[in-house]
């Protein structure tokens, strides 16, 4: 074999592994997001996210989720990955005067887990807020089930220990605290992951929020003033305004 056949072979092995690493790129990417992905079950049609509106104190925000409700892989109901058994989930919202999320997912029979997840998203005024958690992660495989809280600016990931053997779980509760200083749209987000069976993570998700109170305008602001005043300079306003009323028609 010829230094020119030697050197075409190279190139066209490493042409072959170049568009092996791109293939395999996509797939893992695109094709395999891990997503819980719903179908009827006749297979014809994939169903989209679920979204709506919210309320929280009287701001409107805008949820997503997979699907609303509890839905389980079965006989003449959905496929979900592709499965019609021993895959389940469930999400729900509740709003008004504090912001309630819950998420659970879990496998009893299959190999095929994925990501399950409820999403709200909202622009809130300036102000400070609380959100409670509560978790519940157990799995027969060591390390693979988890959930995820996303609470405006900060994550919270929980998983069993991996510990060897079979058999973990974990649970808890925590609270985060955030300010906002000024109009800002947040993001508060449960998301629960399986992998293979028997395995099960769920969460609640509890969001309390108080806007700033605006201070009272003062004799001599103006509704844009930022002026600090004193004591004294208080005082000076008052009278000044209560001269001005009583002698101002005066000539």
């Amino acid at each position: 074999m010829n230094i020119r056949n030697k050197q075409g072979m190279a190139i066209n092995i490493k042409f072959i592994l170049i568009l092996l690493v791109v293939a395999l790129l996509i797939y893992f990417s695109i094709g395999n997001t891990g997503s819980l992905v719903l179908r009827t079950y006749d297979n014809t049609a994939t169903l989209p996210p679920e979204t709506g509106t919210f309320n929280l104190m009287g701001y409107t925000g805008n949820y997503e989720t997979v699907k609303l409700g509890c839905i389980s892989a079965g006989k003449g109901t959905y496929y979900i990955n592709g499965v019609d058994e021993g895959l389940s989930f469930c999400n729900s919202i509740y709003d008004g005067n504090s912001l309630k999320l819950y998420s659970k997912n879990t496998i009893a029979g299959t190999q095929d887990g994925g990501t399950n997840y409820i999403e709200a998203k909202i622009i809130l005024p300036a102000g400070k807020g609380i959100a409670n958690y509560d978790y519940s992660v157990s799995d027969y495989y060591p390390d693979t089930s988890s959930i995820v809280f996303k609470i405006v600016d900060k994550s919270f990931t929980f998983r069993p220990a991996n510990t060897g053997g079979k058999g973990h779980s974990i649970s808890g509760t925590g609270f985060y605290e955030f300010e906002l200083i000024k109009e800002t749209e947040v993001t508060f987000r449960i998301e629960t992951n399986t992998q293979r069976k028997n395995e099960n993570s769920e969460g609640n998700l509890e969001i309390y929020f108080t806007p700033n109170i605006e201070p009272a305008i003062l004799p001599g602001q103006t509704d844009n003033s930022t002026i600090k005043l004193t004591i004294i300079e208080r005082i000076k306003l008052f009278f000044s305004d209560l001269f001005s009323k009583l002698f101002g028609g005066i000539k």
